[in-house]
């Protein structure tokens, strides 16, 4: 979880990074899930973005998420693996998952690096 807190370590906003596995190409990508709360300042939602974008770079991994507006649509078949518990929460996997879900309409965030 990416999370900004405030001086007495309150939540201001928070995401999660997930390591998904894209499909298509037989490789992971790293997934920015929805960003909380919906009425964040632009300054904490483009330093959440930035801390994600840092993330994906150093794994040499793409970044995709599907709750950013403008960005290109990304081609490849995002999902999860499997999880060890038979039932997951997940904003891009639309909620409650049997522990195996899909990314609907990914976008890039940070274009590939190979």
């Amino acid at each position: 979880m990416i999370a900004i807190k405030d001086a007495k370590g309150s939540v201001l906003a928070r995401s999660m990074l997930r390591l998904l596995w894209d499909a298509s190409s037989q490789k992971p990508v790293v997934f920015l899930d929805r960003i909380y709360p919906y009425s964040l300042p632009s300054l904490l939602e483009k330093a959440i973005q930035a801390y994600a974008k840092e993330k994906a770079f150093a794994l040499g991994l793409e970044l995709v998420s599907c709750d950013l507006k403008g960005m290109l649509p990304y081609q490849g078949r995002v999902c999860s693996l499997a999880s060890s518990s038979p039932y997951e929460y997940a904003d891009g996997g639309e909620g409650v998952t049997l522990g195996v879900f899909q990314i609907f309409n990914p976008c890039y965030v940070v274009p590939s690096f190979s």
